[in-house]
């Protein structure tokens, strides 16, 4: 799901200035459009730190429900820090439990999401992805959450969350990116990932049933002839199905007949 979302900041001092027998001079108080302006133009520039200053002056003018709070932990998603987001995100949430029910919020509750699987809140995302979901119908959504469940050892939730993922609309037009380990990523089709996360899936939690395993895997790489990691679990899988026979230490040690 991408969502656009308006960010604001600025950062704005009242200065005052006096000269000796002179009245002292006070420019006016900055108003919160002045500081809205500020968080454009600094959004404009790149200016994300600034901006997030302005966002905290709007907020504190206009109180906790203001609009521009959601800003605020949108734009500490996109800076990456994932801790303020959720502490942000959080709050909105819970403060706005009505609207989030019935399909509000939804940006805010991504972002709350994501945050909390980045820092390794394995059970929290889980929760806010289950809330997520329902609202949304989407294939990244459910994709992400079985792949949740599936690290927090909720097998079956991950087989039927894996399942909906694979019949659901993906709006998602840009790849996602697939930690490969060792440092590596690779871009990848949301699609090709769903049925490699369910060869995987199904591999692990189904093992006398490893030839869907190896048919989801071939999907994947259908899908995306690339995909370096549904063709290293393909292999595994062939491996595990098919294994090489083992041989004896007498075996290793005996000569080898030349051939005639």
């Amino acid at each position: 799901m991408k969502y656009t979302v308006l960010l604001v900041l600025s950062c704005l001092a009242v200065t005052a200035f006096s000269q000796p027998g002179k009245k002292t001079a006070t420019l006016p108080a900055t108003t919160v459009e002045t500081h809205k302006t500020v968080y454009n133009m600094a959004l404009k520039n790149g200016e994300t730190n600034v901006a997030l200053i302005s966002l905290y002056y709007i907020v504190a003018e206009e109180g906790s429900k203001s609009a521009y709070k959601d800003s605020m932990a949108i734009l500490y998603f996109n800076m990456g820090s994932y801790a303020q987001c959720e502490i942000v995100a959080n709050e909105i949430v819970k403060d706005n439990a009505d609207t989030v029910a019935k399909g509000g919020k939804l940006p805010v509750l991504e972002v709350l999401a994501l945050s909390q699987s980045a820092l390794g809140k394995t059970k929290e995302a889980i929760a806010s992805f289950e809330k997520l979901l329902p609202l949304t119908n989407e294939m990244f959504h459910a994709y992400r959450l079985a792949e949740l469940q599936f690290l927090y050892k909720r097998y079956g939730e991950s087989v039927e969350s894996v399942k909906k993922a694979e019949n659901l609309k993906n709006s998602l037009s840009s790849p996602i990116t697939i930690d490969m380990g060792n440092n590596q990523a690779q871009q990848v089709q949301l699609e090709a990932a769903v049925m490699n996360l369910k060869g995987f899936i199904w591999m692990e939690v189904y093992p006398n049933e490893l030839d869907k395993a190896i048919a989801y895997f071939s999907k994947a790489l259908e899908i995306q002839p690339n995909f370096v990691l549904a063709k290293n679990n393909l292999e595994f899988a062939v491996k595990k199905k098919n294994p090489e026979p083992a041989i004896s230490p007498e075996d290793k040690n005996k000569p080898v007949e030349p051939k005639k």
